[in-house]
């Protein structure tokens, strides 16, 4: 694992985040969102072990991600270049309506979504057994996927006949060179971001979390608004102080108990490469059932709804 240098300190570095990031656009009203290309220090082979990395793990939680990377760079690229643009216009729309825009931080709150929860909560994610020269793969392609979505980093080149050196200022990007520092980076981002939002039980968070359950449930039914809730206090709870489960806003019935302790044996079970390769080929069917046969978005939504809602994609 990439050590941590002596003068790196996460709290810091996300305080600064927060401060800094949520004051910078990420659209093409910034100079450096207008030109899109490969960073200097895009390592091709790092790149390409995130895709070694998604087969050796469960699709379960990076099923999504997993078709993108299979596909050919050039088609990742077309679909990166799609995301850009519609970043771009929402947030010019949203800043014109005066209900905000996107921001720096906002994308890398995005960003630690996809990967943060990995480096930070392996086994509650069915993350087992991981080399570190892997994760330092799956470090280096979300830090590439963030560039090319215009999170920023700045350069000072220093010109050599046959190189180049460079300093890297990292003012936004939370992936790093060190694996070691980009870990830091999320647990303090669980810490100090995540796990107070949670602890709030906001009205719209639990509405938005009933909404996806919902939207989701159409892939996998075992999905349930309480035990979601339940599941995620246990991603961000802080072991030292809070309490091992949480009663007081989510309470679950002996059915939602059940499927609680069902999915943390899953991905308890996920250690186990038989059961891994169960889950990805599992994920795959479920992705084509969704896509040729979606008969419970179909009852779930009706048929106006639906067809509707299919129209869009």
């Amino acid at each position: 694992m990439g050590t941590t240098k002596k003068n790196f300190d996460a709290k810091k570095f996300v305080e600064n985040l927060r401060e800094h990031g949520s004051k910078v656009r990420c659209d093409d009203t910034q100079d450096f969102f207008r030109k899109m290309e490969l960073p200097i220090f895009y390592d091709e082979e790092k790149f390409k072990r995130y895709d070694l990395y998604g087969y050796r793990n469960s699709l379960f939680y990076h099923f999504c991600i997993k078709i993108t990377v299979v596909c050919s760079f050039s088609r990742l690229w077309k679909s990166l270049v799609k995301v850009r643009n519609y970043h771009s216009i929402t947030s010019k729309m949203c800043a014109r309506k005066g209900i905000g825009q996107i921001t720096q931080f906002q994308m890398t709150v995005a960003q630690f979504g996809f990967m943060g929860y990995i480096l930070s909560r392996p086994k509650i994610v069915g993350i087992h057994k991981v080399a570190d020269q892997d994760l330092e793969g799956f470090v280096h392609f979300w830090r590439v996927i963030g560039h090319l979505l215009g999170i920023e980093e700045r350069y000072q080149y220093i010109g050599v006949p046959i190189h180049i050196i460079y300093l890297t200022c990292f003012r936004f990007n939370i992936c790093r060179d060190s694996l070691a520092e980009t870990k830091e980076i999320c647990d303090e981002f669980i810490q100090e971001i995540f796990r107070p939002t949670v602890l709030k039980w906001d009205p719209v968070f639990l509405n938005m979390t009933e909404a996806l359950t919902e939207g989701l449930w159409c892939m996998m039914p075992v999905l349930n608004k309480n035990v979601c809730l339940q599941y995620v206090y246990q991603m961000v709870r802080n072991e030292d102080v809070d309490k091992p489960v949480y009663s007081e806003v989510v309470k679950l019935n002996n059915f939602e108990i059940l499927i609680y302790y069902f999915v943390k044996f899953m991905m308890y079970s996920l250690k186990f490469d038989v059961i891994r390769v169960f889950q990805n080929y599992n994920i795959h069917f479920i992705l084509y059932c969704i896509e040729k046969f979606p008969f419970l978005a179909y009852y779930k939504f009706k048929k106006n709804e639906f067809l509707c809602f299919s129209t869009i994609f």
